[in-house]
């Protein structure tokens, strides 16, 4: 029994309806620009078994609140972030997500799910404190865009759920509630606002490949980015090997998705000599020897963001019995970002996030030297016509060009793939993926030794 709480029930037909009650409850403080001291700590749970009821209720109400802004203080907000009759729709959304990300203040206190629906802060209280959950902030950002004549929908989302169809399917056959998240998805652009902030390129979402579900339609999603925002990196290296084993090292990086927004973000906030230090590391990293060699480039104000910078080492490759041993840079990026599951006796199935990188080298072979002809020119490592691991070499000339991508997709790995990335990990390891051996030709020049066309 619990104190000053009533509990109801009533049948009628197949409809049970159980209502509680207390005259005994303690109100969240009113809203004065600080956190809430007290907040509502869940004690029950009511579920109704089906996404669909959930979806229509929580929308319902957020469509009210939104419906009941106030437009002339949306209107003066939208004035303020230079947002006007005339400012493309495109534009518009970005100013609207710029202006709201800039200066709120992050997510403080319960997520919306531990709270009544009835304490939801209204746009303008948010507007006026600059802080809110999630489900605050989304009520402004729509309010906002409703004010400026662009039509959206709420879609709920989970930090933790990675979608797959396996997983669906589970969750549709035994519903669980963990969208702790709420975001505001623009259909006329495929943008999802609420969870990036103005250093991220408009299409990009943290959220990437979670469970959400669209309150509109009630049905569980994935949510994803644009396709040209999908998160992803890729490196080249541009190597230049002298007979004594010195040479430079022209990198150049492109960063997509939420990438771009982690990178944008750090080189945004750096001071100068943060930044010199960063890319003395950055040096070491690609040679041990390494240093920066002439200016250095971090663009962010186009899409994709572009670092590049060139590296001059006295030791670039190892003279060894009259070859040169060549050290590649690069591979540590496609294990650094590779993550092999982990797997217990309750689960059958392993998870693994995706994972997208390329790297390429482009390697000017010294005068004299020639590829060891042992390097194999192609491999393939996963399943069959869909490699998780791909790598091409092509020999022309006096030029080696290597291209090898990894790509492990979002998904559930059976025992199977499991051992198949296991096996990626192992290769990308070896002494023969890192390294490469120049052999002394015996022409003196240059020699083609084929392979495969890139």
């Amino acid at each position: 029994e619990l104190p000053d709480v009533r509990f109801k029930s009533a049948a009628h037909g197949q409809l049970n309806t159980r209502v509680w009650e207390t005259g005994n409850r303690e109100a969240i403080p009113d809203e004065a620009g600080t956190p809430p001291d007290l907040f509502f700590v869940p004690t029950l749970t009511i579920s109704s078994l089906s996404y669909a009821d959930f979806a229509r209720q929580l929308n319902q109400r957020l469509t009210e609140l939104v419906d009941a802004a106030d437009p002339q203080v949306l209107q003066a907000e939208l004035t303020r972030i230079g947002v006007g009759p005339y400012t493309p729709t495109e534009e518009k959304v970005r100013l609207i997500r710029n202006g709201c990300s800039s200066w709120l203040i992050p997510e403080i206190g319960p997520n919306f799910l531990q709270l009544p629906l009835d304490k939801l802060s209204p746009p303008e209280v948010t507007l006026r404190d600059r802080y809110g959950n999630s489900a605050d902030r989304a009520l402004l950002i729509a309010a906002l865009l409703k004010c400026a004549g662009i039509s959206a929908r709420f879609v709920a989302v989970s930090d933790n759920w990675t979608y797959t169809p396996e997983l669906a399917r589970q969750l549709n056959r035994a519903m669980a509630f963990d969208f702790t998240k709420l975001l505001v998805y623009v259909p006329d652009f495929d943008v999802y606002l609420n969870d990036t902030t103005h250093f991220a390129a408009l299409g990009s979402v943290n959220h990437e490949d979670k469970v959400g579900l669209d309150l509109e339609s009630g049905r569980l999603i994935a949510v994803r980015g644009k396709p040209n925002c999908q998160s992803q990196k890729q490196y080249t290296y541009q190597l230049e090997v002298l007979p004594d084993g010195s040479g430079k090292v022209k990198v150049s990086v492109l960063y997509f998705g939420n990438f771009f927004e982690q990178e944008n973000y750090r080189y945004s906030t750096m001071l100068e000599d943060e930044r010199q230090r960063y890319f003395s590391q950055l040096a070491q990293l690609v040679n041990p020897r390494g240093v920066i060699d002439g200016p250095v480039k971090a663009d962010f104000t186009d899409y994709p963001g572009v670092v590049e910078f060139q590296v001059r080492s006295p030791e670039l490759a190892v003279p060894v019995a009259g070859t040169l041993d060549l050290l590649l840079p690069g591979f540590a990026h496609l294990t650094g970002e590779m993550t092999v599951p982990g797997a217990d006796r309750q689960c059958p199935y392993s998870w693994n996030r995706n994972c997208n990188v390329s790297v390429k080298h482009q390697i000017r072979i010294p005068f004299g030297f020639t590829v060891n002809r042992r390097g194999v020119n192609s491999r393939e490592v996963g399943r069959p016509g869909r490699a998780l691991y791909h790598e091409r070499r092509l020999v022309d000339s006096d030029m080696l060009i290597m291209n090898s991508r990894l790509n492990i997709p979002v998904g559930i790995f059976n025992a199977v793939d499991f051992d198949r990335l296991l096996d990626i990990q192992s290769q990308l390891l070896k002494f023969s993926t890192t390294h490469l051996l120049l052999e002394p030709s015996k022409s003196g020049n240059p020699a083609p030794t084929g392979g495969l066309p890139q």
